[in-house]
């Protein structure tokens, strides 16, 4: 039997964004080590490193070794051979990627987004590519500019990529029924990609009750949560628009059903 754990995590390094352009330099994030006596989570001591992101203070989730049992080289894919071992270790076949710092929204500039998500996507493609298709990943699309997020979904058909990863609300507090997404789900209904609906939403609308009128009519109890975009979907009946689009709701359990 095929073991397939639907969500795992890697964390970003510096190397992440060795695929920006000349040109978006001034946009590459920058990583700050952790500071003695301060705490960027209240009530958390660990020594959490931080993303500055187009001005924006940013969380690199702390991991212990001993805890989680993995290394910096496996979280990070310095070492994907050692990743691939403890996969046998653990007895899963294949992994799914998922990002850490993507899971809020870290910036509203759509050409910043833009840069960020192309060069994760071209460092994770050729990374997983020596898995010999043991990591696979979710496409991580810049869903402020529609057309590049497109653009990134065709690299990630042709790159390994099994999955397109998507906030529970994003882009202005937009739940997943919003039309907006509409291209989105089209286009990777062409590809044969499920949207991967993943814990997390946006920083700057996470807890908005809806984005339109139109919204609020069928899913305004729903977007504060990750479970609620099972309501949104079924209440605004995306699913009959898209009738082979797949979507999953990944890091969310099952007792809710």
């Amino acid at each position: 039997m095929m073991r397939i754990d639907a969500d795992t995590h890697v964390q970003l390094t510096e190397e992440t964004w060795s695929y920006m352009t000349e040109a978006e330099q001034e946009w590459k994030p920058i990583l700050i080590e952790p500071i003695p006596g301060r705490n960027f989570v209240p009530g958390d001591k660990r020594p959490h490193q931080t993303w500055i992101i187009d001005g924006r203070v940013t969380l690199n989730q702390y991991r212990d070794d001993v805890r989680s049992g993995t290394t910096a080289d496996t979280r990070e894919l310095r070492d994907v051979p050692a990743r691939v071992r403890h996969m046998d270790e653990l007895g899963a076949d294949i992994q799914v990627l998922y990002p850490n710092v993507f899971l809020g929204l870290v910036t509203e500039n759509p050409e910043v987004e833009a840069a960020l998500c192309r060069s994760y996507n071209r460092w994770l493609a050729d990374k997983t590519a020596e898995s010999n298709g043991r990591l696979r990943w979710v496409i991580v699309p810049p869903l402020h500019n529609m057309e590049a997020a497109l653009e990134e979904l065709r690299f990630g058909k042709e790159h390994g990529a099994c999955g397109v990863f998507k906030r529970a609300i994003d882009v202005g507090g937009k739940p997943v029924s919003n039309p907006y997404f509409y291209p989105l789900y089209e286009e990777a209904q062409r590809l044969d990609l499920p949207i991967c609906i993943h814990t997390g939403g946006s920083t700057t609308g996470a807890r908005s009750m809806a984005a339109s009128p139109d919204d609020r009519g069928t899913s305004g109890l729903f977007v504060d949560q990750t479970l609620g975009c099972f309501g949104a979907l079924a209440t605004r009946r995306v699913p009959d628009q898209f009738p082979t689009l797949r979507f999953g709701i990944i890091e969310a359990m099952a007792s809710w059903l």
